[in-house]
């Protein structure tokens, strides 16, 4: 928008001898802060506002300097100082100093000089002579135009959460995919995490702004970006979606920031293995266990690295100690009854799936760990029967289904990829 497309074309306006009392009664009758000062030719010679009023003899609000402060005012000073306060017409107090701008003059422009100058209206001139004026309040008069007018608002939820990401995608602010968007009935509600508030509310602000959207709901999380916990959530969620590069980068990041960390360590490790980044992954989580030999977190992953690489003796030793450091983790005797499997020995991998379920009648075990060893044994509606049950429990273990290589086997069957769409993977 331009100036033309707002100003008041036919402003009030005050000549500059006439009297303050006139001006008064102008600006008081029209409830204006302010007026612009014209010559016969319609030039703008100056410019009164309400500020040039306030330091009044007859208010008693006059300037009183003493001491030092007046004598380093000096006589002229003090002689401008009684003018402003005795004078009776307008040009005496007027402001001269004028900033006007042209019809053409963008809108930020104006503003620009609103805030710069610390004024509340610009004089628009054409050929020196005054055509308008662009206050303030034609700044919000055009603002309310621009909120209440109609936009197309979309005609689905589907359609609604496409807009509404589009517009987060659009926004340099908007740093990465942290957050998604879910739209029910025309509610926005949004999920994920922000490291900075202010980007926390644009968000907000941004989803507000789609049309068609009734109401937002706000679940983001707002996570301090120097805790490598916050890196390491992100860096698994990541993975879990597929986006490795992103995801690694992350990790890295984790381990930056707490070196020494015994579970970034091992998750930056896994992160590499679900990237399909075998000697990386193996060479991060050998250098974890050699800050603790019997951290079985890594050593489940560099089981996992070595089966995948076809190592299955030392996968097996892994697992077994993986098993033995975390007393019996079912997850550990999940893989090893894995790997037993692939290694050709079904007996030992049956005697495994037995020993989990005579532990289930003790505590709860995931189903995903029955249904971990049935792949192994290449058992697949067993698999399916028990990945159904990890379904109906939320196993958080499903959230690998989607880049955990074991899996491999499934993933041309139906069953599989209509899983990993009800899981949300998809």
């Amino acid at each position: 928008m331009n100036a033309s497309d707002i100003m008041t074309k036919t402003p009030v306006t005050i000549a500059p001898n006439a009297p303050i009392v006139d001006a008064l009664r102008l600006m008081l009758g029209q409830r204006l802060s302010g007026l612009p000062v014209v010559d016969m030719y319609g030039r703008v010679v100056g410019l009164l506002s309400e500020g040039d009023l306030l330091r009044r003899a007859e208010l008693g609000t006059e300037k009183q300097r003493t001491g030092l402060q007046s004598f380093l005012r000096g006589s002229p000073g003090k002689a401008k100082d009684y003018v402003q306060s005795h004078a009776r017409k307008v040009e005496e107090v007027m402001t001269r100093d004028v900033v006007t701008a042209s019809q053409t003059t963008p809108l930020e422009e104006i503003v620009e000089l609103m805030e710069q100058r610390h004024i509340k209206r610009v004089p628009i001139v054409h050929e020196e002579r005054l055509v308008g004026v662009v206050s303030r309040a034609d700044l919000l008069r055009a603002l309310a135009t621009e909120l209440e007018r109609h936009v197309p608002a979309a005609t689905s939820d589907a359609a609604l959460r496409k807009q509404v990401s589009a517009q987060l995608g659009t926004q340099p602010w908007c740093r990465g995919n942290r957050v998604d968007a879910v739209v029910a009935d025309g509610v926005v509600f949004l999920e994920g995490f922000v490291f900075d508030e202010s980007e926390h509310e644009a968000i907000r602000v941004a989803a507000e702004n789609v049309p068609g959207v009734k109401m937002v709901q706000d679940h983001i999380e707002y996570i301090n970006p120097n805790l490598a916990m916050a890196h390491v959530a992100y860096a698994h969620l990541l993975a879990d979606l597929g986006r490795h590069e992103e995801a690694v980068a992350a990790a890295a990041r984790a381990r930056r920031l707490d070196p020494v960390s015994l579970i970034v360590n091992a998750i930056e490790g896994s992160v590499l293995y679900f990237a399909g980044r075998d000697e990386l992954a193996r060479a991060r989580l050998e250098k974890t266990l050699e800050l603790d030999p019997n951290f079985w977190i890594a050593r489940l992953f560099l089981g996992k690295v070595l089966l995948e690489t076809g190592n299955y003796e030392e996968a097996i030793a892994e697992f077994t100690r993986a098993r033995e450091f975390s007393h019996g983790n079912s997850e550990t005797i999940s893989m090893l009854g894995y790997a037993w499997a692939l290694a050709g020995d079904s007996a030992k991998a049956r005697g495994l799936l037995a020993e989990l379920k005579s532990l289930a009648a003790q505590r709860y075990i995931p189903p995903n760990s029955f249904a971990v060893v049935h792949l192994g044994l290449g058992e697949h509606d067993e698999t399916f029967t028990w990945l159904e049950k990890a379904y109906v429990d939320r196993d958080v273990r499903l959230s690998f289904l989607r880049v955990d290589r074991k899996w491999a086997p499934l993933r041309s069957d139906p069953r599989f990829v209509a899983l990993l769409k009800r899981v949300g993977l998809e």
